[in-house]
Formats: C-alpha cells, sequence, structure tokens
C-alpha cells in the first residue's frame, strides 16, 4: 500500500520496522508516537503552537481560499494545513464544516493530547484501535497495516450475523468489535487517563438543514442545481489538465460529460460491460454528441470477481451491493490511468434525485433516500484510497455538502413526476440541448446492472442475483482475509477464492 496513513501513539522502534515492511510511506516523527503517511498519499502540515497534518484533499479549495483572504490577506500563498490553522484559530473548529473533500484532520497539542477532524461524506474513514496488549493506540485508515504490524490476535471480527444481514446502521459501523470507527463529519478530542487508556471525547460538524421541504419554482431550482453541480467541475479544472469519466450513456455521467465538455479540452470516456449485457451504444451515442475519445472494455467474471476483491482490499468494504457496484469503477480506474489525472463520476446522484425510488411506491421517498445516503458514511463505497492506490484521482461532483442539502429538502414531486424518475434533473438537462431525448428521459438502469455485475458476481458465487445475503457473506469473509494479509492481492488465484467461499 501506498495510500492512506496510521498514527501511532506509544510505538516503539520494532513497531516502526515493521510498518516500514509493511507500508510504503513516510515516517513524520510526534508527539509520543509517529505519524506514517503513503507516498501517494496527499499531505500538508501546519507548524507552530499546535501542529496540523491535513492528509487527503481539499476538494473546495478556490472557495476555501476566497472565504480565508477575508481573515489574511495572503491566503493564496499558504499550504491548506496552514489555511486550516487561521481557520481555527479565528472562527473555531465549526467553521471547518464548510470543507469538503477526502481529508483528515489531526492537531496535535502541547498536553500530548489531539484533534482528529473527519470529512461529511465518509471519503476518508478513520478507525482508533489498540495494539493487543493495549500498548499502542493507532488513528488509522488503513487497518490492513495495523493488522500487519500487531498481528491477528489484535483484531477482532464481529460475528457475520452481526455484519451480513441487511439493516440499519450507525454510520459508524465496525464489522470490528475492538475498533471505534470516528463518526464523519467529526471532531474527536483523543486522551489519555492515568492508566494510560484512551477516551474520547467527540462532537458533530454543525450542518444547516431545514429539515422540510423548500418552495422553489422550477425555474429557480434549476438555476440553483447549475451552479452547485458546476462549482466541483469547475474546481476538477482549475487543479488538472487530463480528465476521464465513467461513462454508461445514462443521465448522471451523460451530464458530467456534458458539463467537463464545457471545461476541458479532451475528454476520455469509459464503459464496460459484458458480452451479456452492455450500455456500449447509449455511451458511444453521448460520446459521437460531446467529442470525447472514447473505449469500451468487454468484462469477463474473471475481471469482475478481481474489481470486487480490489474494492474489498483498498476501499476495506464489507458490504455485498457496495463491492458489486464499486466492481466496476475499479475496472475503469485500470482503463484510465493510462490518459487521465483524474475521473469525473456521476456517483450518487441517484440517491439526491431519486432514480433508485419505485415512482409507484407509497413512502415518502425524501425519508427513503435520506436514509440511503446516511448508508453510504459506513459502507466506505466512496473511500478515495482504491482509485489513488491505482494512479488516479477521482471526484464525485453530486456528492456535496450544498447539493445534498438541497436535495434532501427539495420537494419530492419534482424528483418523480409522471412516472419518471430525476424530473427535475432531466429537465436540467434538456435545458442544454446538446444531448438527444433517447438520453435524456431513458429508463434509469443501475450501473451494476447496466453492465450485468451482478449478475456475473452472483454466477461467481452459485447464488441468485439479489442474494445479498451471501454476496455479504462472501464479502465479508475476503475482507477479513484481506484484512489478516491471508490472501495477497498482487498474487492470489480464484482457487483460493473459491476456497473461501466453501468455507
Amino acid at each position: 500500500m501506498e495510500t492512506g496513513f496510521s498514527l501511532i501513539k506509544k510505538s516503539t522502534a520494532n513497531i516502526e520496522k515493521k510498518v516500514e515492511n509493511s507500508f510504503n510511506c513516510n515516517t513524520i516523527p510526534i508527539s509520543d508516537g509517529i505519524l506514517c503517511v503513503g507516498k501517494k498519499e496527499k499531505y500538508s502540515q501546519h507548524n507552530g503552537e499546535s501542529t496540523i497534518h491535513l492528509i487527503g484533499d481539499i476538494h473546495n479549495l478556490g472557495f476555501i481560499h476566497e472565504f480565508v483572504s477575508n481573515l489574511c490577506s495572503n491566503a493564496n500563498n499558504l499550504n491548506p494545513a496552514d489555511i486550516i490553522m487561521i481557520m481555527i484559530k479565528q472562527l473555531g473548529f465549526q467553521s471547518l464544516s464548510v470543507l469538503e473533500g477526502d481529508f483528515c484532520i489531526i492537531m496535535e497539542n502541547n498536553n500530548l493530547t489531539c484533534q482528529v477532524i473527519t470529512n461529511p461524506f465518509g471519503m476518508n474513514p478513520v478507525s482508533i484501535i489498540s495494539s493487543y496488549d493495549n500498548h499502542s493506540l493507532w488513528i488509522t485508515n488503513n487497518l490492513k497495516v495495523f493488522a500487519a504490524v500487531e498481528g491477528d490476535k489484535a483484531v477482532h471480527f464481529k460475528n457475520p450475523n452481526l455484519v451480513c444481514i441487511d439493516g440499519p446502521r450507525e454510520n459508524n459501523f465496525s464489522p470490528i468489535h475492538n475498533a471505534t470507527k470516528l463518526k464523519p463529519a467529526s471532531i474527536n478530542e483523543i486522551s489519555f487517563d492515568r492508566k494510560g487508556y484512551f477516551y474520547n471525547k467527540s462532537s458533530d460538524l454543525s450542518f444547516c438543514s431545514n429539515h422540510g421541504e423548500t418552495n422553489f419554482d422550477e425555474e429557480h431550482l434549476l438555476q440553483i442545481i447549475d451552479n452547485y453541480i458546476k462549482a466541483p467541475v469547475s474546481d476538477s479544472h482549475n487543479q488538472y489538465k487530463k480528465v476521464g469519466i465513467p461513462l454508461s450513456g445514462g443521465l448522471d455521467s451523460s451530464l458530467i460529460t456534458l458539463l467537463a465538455s464545457e471545461q476541458f479540452d479532451n475528454i476520455y470516456t469509459y464503459s464496460i460491460g459484458t458480452e451479456s449485457f452492455n450500455e456500449f451504444p447509449y455511451a458511444e451515442i453521448v460520446s459521437e454528441c460531446l467529442h470525447t475519445t472514447h473505449e469500451n472494455k468487454v468484462l469477463d467474471e474473471k475481471d469482475i470477481i478481481h474489481g470486487v476483491i480490489e474494492s474489498i482490499y483498498y476501499n476495506e468494504i464489507f458490504d455485498g451491493l457496495s463491492a458489486e457496484i464499486q466492481s466496476g469503477l475499479f475496472n475503469v480506474y485500470k482503463m484510465a490511468n493510462k490518459n487521465s489525472e483524474l475521473l469525473l463520476t456521476g456517483y450518487g446522484s441517484d440517491l439526491l434525485f431519486g432514480g433508485v425510488i419505485n415512482p409507484n411506491s407509497q413512502h415518502d421517498p425524501n425519508q427513503e433516500l435520506s436514509q440511503l445516503v446516511y448508508r453510504t458514511q459506513w459502507t466506505s463505497e466512496f473511500s478515495t484510497l482504491g482509485p489513488r492506490e491505482l494512479g488516479i484521482d477521482i471526484r464525485h461532483p453530486f456528492w456535496t455538502r450544498r447539493l445534498i442539502s438541497l436535495c434532501e429538502n427539495m420537494n419530492h414531486k419534482l424528483k418523480i413526476r409522471d412516472n419518471e424518475n430525476k424530473y427535475i434533473l432531466r429537465k436540467y438537462v434538456d435545458s442544454f440541448k446538446k444531448l438527444p431525448d433517447e438520453i435524456v428521459w431513458r429508463k434509469k438502469i443501475g450501473i451494476h446492472e447496466g453492465s450485468a455485475v451482478d449478475q456475473s458476481f452472483a454466477n461467481t458465487l452459485g447464488v441468485k442475483v439479489d442474494n445479498y445475503y451471501e454476496k455479504n457473506l462472501f464479502t465479508y469473509k475476503m475482507y477479513q482475509s484481506l484484512i489478516l494479509g491471508r490472501i495477497n492481492i498482487d498474487d492470489y488465484n480464484l482457487d483460493e477464492i473459491k476456497k473461501i467461499i466453501t468455507e
């Protein structure tokens, strides 16, 4: 691994040596320990009365620079960790609620305590876990490294029945008994009692929400959506030159391709499918309309199961549906890293605009969608460790604080109307007059369904396509084996995998 981080309190020389053998990282001395940051990881530091370590990326950095320039005249010349320190000093920790990205912020204090601030959407899942003898304390987003250094006895997995049965969970759910997963959008003050045991005083970063439906008229709402969805694409244009897009020819990926075509000169688009089912004709229509360089790839069952396993390993996913969906994306990452620095995706749109809702459902669509958005905070499906490990950055323009808040409070009749999902988003895409109706008003198909990844995964397991208990069980068994290093991600075969299935 060359991404992720581990802060180890009370580390020893032996631990440091083991970390070096299992993790290609830079080691930074800290008070009472070390901070190990992967060599492919983004990192900046502020040194002063307190030390700030910023691991990961701030996606809305342009907005933050403008915001902080009201407090500090040379904000544009400062690194991101310096800017965060200014925000904390001048405005307090709650000001960090405006940050977006896959970041984790660690603030070391002179009294040997530290604050850990997590990002809002689970893009960089962080856990606290103690060594087997309670000598060392780890704060990490890379439990594989912890297990490699501290050994199997230090990891206590939960019973499969507690992990594999679908149902509502807190957004800090962990499949490991002795790991404390930090909530997204939280401020965590880590201290030790007089016997050396850690305790965590946690509070939430505040987010404004009306908790009631807004009453914008359609034209006004379309203008707001235009502003919110274009901003992250524009931010990306300021940082990257070579962009790629996973393109299915569905509404969401087609919209992102359209918006990117207004910013970037050269766009690469990538589609995946199987011999039994694919969406290549639709993707090619969009590519031709928007003049992208397009590539299709037909996946076999080996490609699909490898994608599942890579998503479990790199993103530390233990949920079958999430691993299944990510399988397709992991295959795209390997296609894209040859000629793209950044992937822009349409991922998450369905959970905001109602693409996953049955139009005939009698349930409150907004309540159902809100639960699905919350679910993503524990699944690790938005973790960026995997793509970064494979040599590419990733952004999800739909998955921003402003757009999620807008959609959470949007009148549900603007999401589902006349038996159509995502009505207002379709109206928005149609307003550009750049894509044909067969794309704009096309019926929704999930990314894992449109490429038949869900069926191929089921075929490998020998179960029905909708048997998610068995998919969860396989994913959780693989998760345990990969965390403990019993399967080498760089050298395994399907016979080993089948053995796990039958155990």
